[in-house]
Formats: structure tokens, C-alpha cells, sequence
């Protein structure tokens, strides 16, 4: 089970890693998947996900997907209720910047003495460094990741289960294609749960005992992470282009909202927003017009329900 300390001890080795370029660093190309270079690609959120990947921990990172966002990662933490005013070591540190951004920058905290602390930070002046702070200045948010909680890999889940690690699962067996049932995503491990993880064991050649185990855990996670590559593993907003932005355009239109006149082309336009926003309004979301993790979780369950 991942802990802050195996966070740091991983984080602690990268530091003194530079660019070779504007942003073209070995996380940046793990991430995308190539090699990149420009102001469109920094990468203090994307060598936090390389941490928790190399640790093996990618499941208490963002729900086990991608995110180069240090926005969307304080909003995970938030919707779990796991950001805090005060840091503790292997906190998420979301730091404002000195333009005033709220969420400018993001550092993994090395340690914490008093009123003052120690991140690991990636895209720090080029490189990944360490940087002493004091708490409020400049002000910053915790996120907390559920280091050796129920979140981590060790407990079983079954029939008669409930709670968020159990709905957690739901949302990434749901956003793989697999219904849980008329009430979705609702954290009680019910007969719909229970098909689910039948049918995942079942299609992915595992034990097929409805139980959500170390092994099956580990597979659900490596799949959702992996979720067409590495496209649906990131949100996808204005400006995006695919084949995962031409999947959830036709998913939305299936569910009512029309993308536009270009119907489902693959390029995440104002019609692609329009309909996005529509889609979170209608069914309780942050209405944001981004397709995130609770965003395309909502979809694909509805979808799977036509």
C-alpha cells in the first residue's frame, strides 16, 4: 500500500532533473506520449501523476486517471473532501501564484516544521527542485491522498460493501462500460455492482467471483488509466480533438444534446461546450463545460442505459 513516505522517496529522486527544451522533459513525454515542446505543455501537475505512477500508487492520484491540471486536481480532492488549510508530509500542495492565480502551481510537501514546509516541485525554474515555504505566504490548499485509507489496495469489496471506495469503483467500472445498475455510481455494492465486476473479471480473464480483490482492483485502475489510450484518461475541453472527443460527441447527441452542426467530427467546438454544459446542468454537475472524470462517468452510465 502506497505511503507519503514511498511519494517522497520517489519525488526525492528526481530532483536535479531539468528540460532539454521549453517544457520537453521525460514526464511531459511519458505522459503525452511523445515528446513535446512549448508553452502549451507545463508539467508541475504531469510530474505529480509520474510520481504517483512510479510509486504505484496511481490510484489515490485523481481516481487512477490523468490530469495536467492543477485545477482539476484540487477539484478531485474537494469533491472527496480531502483539502485542508494546514500541510502534512505527502500533501498535494496547490500554490497561488504570484500573479494571483488560485491554482498556479502544484508541489508534493517534503516535510513540515512549525509554520513552514518543503516541496518537491516539477517545472520549478526548468527543473524539479525543492522550495521552502511558510503556510499562507503565499496561500495555499492541502490536498490529502488517502495514504494506507480503505481507498488504498488492501480491502476487499463485495456484496453488502458501501462507501467511497466503493462508489469510486463504480465510477471507473461504469466509465469502462460497465452498468452498476439503475442507481449508478451511489457507493453501495449492490446486485448491479456485483454484474459489473463479473462481467470486467470476465472480459479480462480474471477469477470470476464478483469480488473487487488486489488482483481485480489493480486491473480496474491499469484500464481505467489506460482508457483509450491516452486520451480518455485526460479531460477533454475547447480546443481538444479525437477519436475520445468524437466517442463522448456521440454519446452526447445519443443522450439528447446536439454538438452543433458539425455533429460528432471529433473537435471539442462551442457546440461540443454548448452541449456539455447542457449535459451538467441537467444531471447535477459542476457546470464547467469540461469533460472530466465525474463528467464523462455521468455520460457513459446514461449511454449505457439507452
Amino acid at each position: 500500500m502506497a505511503t507519503a513516505s514511498t511519494i517522497i522517496k520517489t519525488a526525492s529522486n528526481e530532483i536535479g532533473v531539468k528540460e532539454t527544451g521549453n517544457n520537453n522533459v521525460k514526464y511531459n513525454t511519458e505522459y503525452y506520449g511523445k515528446a513535446v515542446n512549448g508553452d502549451a505543455y507545463p508539467w508541475c501537475a504531469v510530474f505529480v501523476w509520474w510520481v504517483f505512477k512510479h510509486s504505484g500508487a496511481s490510484s489515490i492520484f485523481y481516481g487512477g486517471g490523468k490530469t495536467a491540471s492543477v485545477y482539476e486536481i484540487w477539484r478531485y480532492y474537494n469533491s472527496l473532501g480531502r483539502v485542508y488549510s494546514s500541510p502534512k508530509v505527502g500533501d498535494l500542495a496547490i500554490i497561488t501564484t504570484s500573479a494571483g492565480g488560485t491554482y498556479g502551481h502544484v508541489g508534493i510537501v517534503k516535510s513540515v516544521s512549525g509554520n513552514t514546509y518543503v516541496t518537491i516541485d516539477g517545472n520549478s525554474k526548468d527543473q524539479v527542485r525543492t522550495t521552502n515555504r511558510t503556510v499562507g505566504s503565499p496561500k495555499a490548499s492541502f490536498c490529502r491522498p488517502a495514504y494506507g485509507s480503505g481507498s488504498g489496495s488492501s480491502t476487499n469489496l463485495s456484496m453488502g460493501s458501501s462507501g467511497t471506495d466503493v462508489k469510486d469503483m463504480q465510477k471507473k467500472l461504469i466509465a469502462l462500460g460497465y452498468s452498476c445498475g439503475s442507481s449508478g455510481a451511489d457507493g453501495s455494492f449492490g446486485q448491479g455492482t456485483y454484474n459489473a465486476v463479473c462481467n470486467f473479471q470476465r472480459d479480462h480473464g480474471l477469477t470470476v467471483d464478483g469480488v473487487i480483490g488486489p488482483t481485480t482492483r489493480s486491473k480496474i485502475n491499469s484500464a481505467y488509466s489506460n482508457l483509450g489510450g491516452s486520451s480518455s484518461g485526460t479531460n477533454l475541453s475547447m480546443g481538444s480533438s479525437g477519436t475520445d472527443v468524437k466517442n463522448m460527441q456521440k454519446k452526447l447527441i445519443a443522450l439528447g444534446y446536439s454538438c452543433g452542426s458539425s455533429g460528432a467530427d471529433g473537435i471539442f467546438g462551442q457546440g461540443t461546450y454548448n452541449a456539455v454544459c447542457k449535459f451538467q446542468k441537467a444531471n447535477g454537475l459542476s457546470v464547467d463545460g469540461i469533460i472530466g472524470p465525474a463528467t464523462r462517468a455521468k455520460i457513459n452510465a446514461l449511454y449505457a442505459k439507452l
